[in-house]
């Protein structure tokens, strides 16, 4: 067995590795590790289990975690989310967070960019303010997020405040 101790904020910094790594903050909290997921499972798990994943009949784990001492049946597998319902959900989250945010490939998880950078104490004048040349919602066109790597786009190629993964 392998365990990894990690913290909220290495977990966030992880997550926002296009903008900030916090990589060397650790709790006492032992975490198992998610190294094999099972074909029909997440590849990617943002869950840190202390007893850890539940497993397929081989072995394979899913991002869902093991309670000690109870038998948890393998969870059906979860279809991706279609590109519209990807993009309904990236509408939903630009109104709740409009001047940045972060989430993954498959639309998953929606992160105000004002936690990123309250954990990573970066103070107001030092976040960038960018200027979106085809907001996906008209009005929204300030971004507070340097995306090296290019900003999320929608249908017609327009942008949201959140970066490429």
């Amino acid at each position: 067995m392998e365990f990894k101790k990690v913290s909220f904020q290495a977990v966030l910094g992880c997550l926002f590795s296009g903008i900030i790594l916090l990589d060397d903050f650790v709790s006492s909290a032992p975490v198992m590790s998610y190294t094999n997921p099972c074909p029909e499972a997440a590849q990617t798990c943002d869950a840190y289990c202390t007893d850890g994943f539940i497993t397929g009949k081989d072995g394979c784990q899913y991002c869902e975690c093991a309670m000690p001492g109870v038998t948890t049946p393998t969870p059906k597998p979860t279809k991706p989310l279609t590109q519209e319902e990807c993009f309904t959900k990236l509408l939903t989250c630009t109104l709740s967070h409009p001047f940045g945010f972060m989430t993954d490939d498959k639309c998953e998880m929606c992160v105000d960019k004002d936690e990123v950078y309250k954990i990573s104490n970066i103070p107001v004048e030092r976040q960038p303010v960018v200027r979106l040349t085809k907001p996906c919602i008209q009005g929204y066109d300030t971004c507070m997020i340097f995306c090296s790597s290019g900003y999320r786009s929608g249908p017609r190629n327009c942008q949201f405040c959140s970066c490429n993964n």
